[in-house]
């Protein structure tokens, strides 16, 4: 028995559109009787519908499923199958990691709905991050970096910079060193990432302007001394959100880490 192209497109429910295109990259081509205007489908290639179908759906490209149709060899059948599982198992990875980041900014933006911007001490995860000093030339190199780092990468990453621990103390608010950072290493082999060990922190969420960012900072660490803690070393600032650009301030959703280490009491 043989069906037209819009036959066979409503038994398999795919587009005759879809049907013409395998027909112009040689993956199902309907067959010509003598002295007919028409071109037809058999059973069997039905059938193939039914395979590219299912293989497509598993997301095997159509130039591998052309290449396997075209053989009986179930060795390199099964070869495609495992590079698919190996593909699959890489995104999967990916959304996890998705996940992970939009979980961490909506528990960010919850606290702050919420009316939680309260300090909490945690012990916060290692860190991977590349930074640069704040001057003419950090831009420019900061350019550099993302260009040479892994795009798998920079996907996890974030914006941050970080206050010095001694001008900190005294009260100074401006930061010394900017860059991106990240929960997940990174192997690159021509920027240096460096590493900020887990260490217990003072956190703090912030949503508010940005020149009220120091202010919450020198805040933050008088409340860690108060509280009987030393501060261990630079404070980090996580910009979660800039938001309201267009606004004459902008308006910041934040992190704040004072990485502090519990005073000895005599």
């Amino acid at each position: 028995m043989v069906y037209r192209i819009g036959e066979v497109a409503k038994i398999c429910s795919i587009s005759s559109e879809t049907l013409r295109h395998y027909d112009r990259i040689g993956l199902l081509v309907p067959s010509k009787k003598p002295g007919s205007l028409y071109r037809h489908y058999t059973d069997s290639q039905i059938e193939l519908v039914f395979t590219i179908q299912h293989l497509s759906n598993l997301g095997i490209t159509l130039g591998s499923i052309k290449n396997l149709i075209n053989t009986t060899d179930l060795k390199s059948f099964n070869a495609v199958l495992h590079n698919q599982k190996k593909v699959i198992e890489k995104q999967l990875e990916e959304l996890e990691t998705m996940k992970a980041g939009i979980s961490s900014l909506a528990q960010s933006v919850d606290q702050c709905m919420n009316g939680q911007e309260s300090i909490t001490i945690k012990k916060c995860p290692k860190l991977y991050f590349v930074m640069f000093s704040r001057d003419d030339e950090s831009y420019v190199q900061l350019v550099d970096a993302i260009e040479k780092l892994p795009d798998e990468w920079l996907r996890t990453t974030e914006y941050m910079y970080t206050l010095n621990r001694e001008l900190l103390l005294e009260g100074a608010q401006d930061s010394s060193t900017y860059g991106l950072v990240s929960e997940y290493p990174c192997a690159s082999e021509h920027i240096g990432i460096k590493e900020i060990p887990s260490s217990l922190c003072a956190t703090f969420v912030f949503f508010g302007k940005e020149n009220n960012i120091g202010m919450k900072c020198t805040e933050l660490s008088e409340w860690v001394v108060n509280a009987g803690y030393a501060i261990a070393s630079d404070t980090i600032v996580f910009i979660k959100a800039n938001l309201a650009e267009s606004q004459e301030e902008n308006i910041h959703l934040i992190e704040i880490w004072i990485p502090v280490k519990k005073e000895l009491t005599l």
